[in-house]
This record gives structure tokens, sequence and C-alpha cells, in this order.
């Protein structure tokens, strides 16, 4: 069996309810997460309960949990009070370390999966105790997106606010975690070659594609007017100025609409103030289920992902894919002219093309719906479960309790 932790959320209450399904989970150590049939979780209101939807585990008993909720509290009242996120995260992730290893039981050797940024102390204890280590690794190299970074900078100017490059003390503690690591789990190719582009052994390296919700995400009805919709976090790594600039070029702005759903800065809010494109605000994930489906297209234009679960979720959902290179997208849709197009990161008349090519096509993106539906059936959450299970079976001994 194995410890499975995490300080935050993105895809790690997926893998706890696969890995206790598969009778592999010890223990899930969070900072603020809740199991569906927890006495707290069902004291919340309506509203709280879908605010939280992404912090809930569906079947992963109360019991397995160990959560430190001041941590993240903590955290989002000085994130809020005007510090800068990787400081704020960074202290947070390191007092969680501390917490969770002076909680562990000196004679419990069973394997540990920890999650990239947060997991340097966990893997030195590892290394220490003669215990399996397996990371994470959610997004692609930190030193190439830095790179990355400067590229985009270089090419917008005038976005330089928007992209904080990491300082030498955060590259160096994710190096000692990639270092270290018994095997690294990444979601898709891009991710995997970042790592061995800047050294990491290959042969540590194990891909395995997430899953989507496939009863969560279905088709719905489409109004006649063709929409694109951007879905993420509203910055620069994502793409938006490549995307803005593209959308004006299109020339779609009386013909189609896109929209944004996200998180956004007051900086790039102020950016997105052009004809035809309206920013939604940024909506959890049970009000998404509500509305993907009702779009044609997915615009992902980012410049760097680990994977970009959108992409998964959008498919579900009957849309059509326009996403990067730099994405889990050659993974998913590469050749498959129904499913999408893989498009160039930063390439505005590339993308500008694309988006009048969608809307010149709308009837037959229409007509193939059920193609991209689908196709994100292959993509199911057992499936990446068992994969994980069957990776933690074969590293020797130490994926059960000794």
């Amino acid at each position: 069996m194995v410890r499975l932790i995490h300080p935050g959320v993105q895809h790690s209450l997926r893998l706890a309810d696969q890995l206790f399904a598969e009778g592999l989970l010890k223990k899930l150590y969070t900072t603020l997460s809740f199991g569906k049939k927890s006495l707290a979780y069902s004291l919340f209101p309506a509203k709280l309960k879908s605010k939280l939807s992404n912090r809930v585990s569906g079947v992963v008993p109360d019991s397995l949990f160990k959560t430190y909720p001041l941590l993240e509290a903590k955290a989002l009242w000085e994130y809020r009070s005007g510090g800068k996120s990787q400081d704020v995260y960074y202290k947070r992730n390191r007092r969680f370390q501390e917490k969770v290893i002076a909680d562990f039981k000196e004679s419990d050797h069973s394997p540990i999966i920890g999650f990239d940024t947060s997991s340097w102390l966990l893997a030195d204890y590892a290394k220490a105790k003669s215990i399996s280590f397996i990371l994470d690794q959610s997004i692609a190299d930190a030193v190439k997106k830095n790179r990355v970074y400067q590229q985009i900078q270089n090419q917008y100017p005038d976005w330089a606010e928007d992209l904080l490059q990491k300082r030498d003390l955060y590259l160096d503690v994710e190096k000692r975690e990639l270092k270290l690591a018994t095997k690294i789990v990444v979601a898709s190719t891009f991710t995997k070659e970042s790592l061995v582009e800047e050294g990491v052994d290959a042969t540590k390296i194990v891909i395995n594609p997430y899953g989507v919700d496939l009863e969560g995400f279905r088709p719905l009805d489409k109004p006649k007017k063709m929409k694109f919709i951007f879905l993420g976090t509203v910055n620069g790594r994502k793409g938006t100025p490549t995307l803005i600039n593209a959308w004006k070029r299109a020339g779609l702005h009386e013909h189609a609409e896109l929209h944004f759903v996200g998180p956004i800065s007051t900086f790039v809010k102020n950016k997105l103030d052009c004809p035809g494109v309206t920013y939604l605000g940024r909506l959890n994930h049970e009000q998404i289920k509500k509305m993907l489906g009702t779009y044609h297209v997915l615009v992902f234009p980012s410049f760097f992902e680990g994977f970009g679960q959108v992409i998964l979720e959008a498919l579900a959902a009957g849309l059509y894919i326009l996403a990067t290179d730099r994405t889990a997208a050659p993974d998913i849709i590469s050749g498959n002219l129904t499913a999408g197009q893989i498009l160039e990161a930063g390439n505005e008349g590339e993308w500008a093309s694309a988006l009048v090519n969608c809307y010149n096509n709308i009837s037959h993106i229409n007509a193939t719906i059920s193609d991209r539906r689908a196709l994100s059936g292959k993509f199911t959450w057992e499936a990446y479960g068992k994969r994980w299970a069957d990776m933690i079976r074969s590293i020797d001994n130490n994926a059960t309790e000794i």
C-alpha cells in the first residue's frame, strides 16, 4: 500500500479514488479535502458544496484522510494580502511536508507518492529510509518553463508583468525531487521530453494520461451562432495574447463569440477588451459541466503545459479542439481530423486561419460530435488508476507494507 501526499488538489483526489479502488491506498495526506460521506461535508450548504466540488473524494473514507486545513487557510490569507504566489506556496509546501513527515510512523516503509513542487523533503526522507518515492510530475520541466517565459516576453513584451520566472531556490528543490525519485509519472509526451532535455533519466519516466468524467461532461444543445471557449487560467503562459491577436485578425466578432472562463488578474482582464470577446468569470467544476457542451470549439493556445485536462473534458462534451503541440493534444488527437487540430504556439496567423476554418465548417463540426465523444471514452479514470496500480506493484517489495 502507498501513502499519497499532496498539499493542494489538481488530480490527486482522482488518483486517491483509483488507488483506493485498487486496494493500494494506505493514507491520503492533504490540506483541505473531504470524503463525500464525511460529517463535515454533509453539513455544508449546497452552494459551498458546489464551490468545493474539486476537493471531494467520492470513495475514500474519512479514516484514510489526514488533513492540515490551517496551512491552506494561512496560505490563502497571505496570498490575498499581497504575497507572491511562488513565495506563499513554497512556504506552505515546506511546512506541509514537515508536518506530514512528523506524523509518519518510524516503522512504516510503504512507498510515498508526492507531487512536483511539494515533495523535496519527502524525497529526502524516502532516500534516508530506503523507501520508494514516486513523483507525479504535473507539468513540464521548470527550467524549460523559464526559457519559454523568456520567449513569450520577447514576443509579447507588454505581457512581461504576467510572466514571473521561478527563482533558483525553487528550481533547485524541483531538481532534487526529480533526482531522488524512484519513478516519475507524467501525463504527456511533451512533459517527458522536457524532462529528458534537462538530463532526467528517461528510463525512470512513465507516461500515464489522465482520465475524464464521462458522466459529468456531455454534449448539450448548441446555438446557431458559433461559440469558442477558452478554459483555464487566463494568462500569458496559456497563450492568451496569441489568441486575442488571432481573434482580431480573424474578424469573426460579428459572426461568432469567444468566451474566457478561469482565474484572471486585473492586468490580463484589461487586455480582453475587444469586440466579440466575453470574460465569464471563474466558474467551479460543476458549473463548467453544465455549460461546456453548449460550445462548438475549445481553444487552448498554451505555450507550456503538463497535460491540459480541459482537452479531454471538451472532447467528452463534443467540442472540436484547437490546441498547441505543447500540451497533450498530440497524444490525444494527432491524426484525427474530426477531433481537432494541433497548432504552433505563438503563431497568430495559423491560429487566425484555424478560427476562420472552424467558422466555415460549423456544420461538419456539429455532425461529428459523437466521434469526439467516442474518442474521449478511451481515456477513463479507471484505466488511469489501473496503470498506476500496475506500476506500483512492479516496484519491488516496497510496493507493499514492510
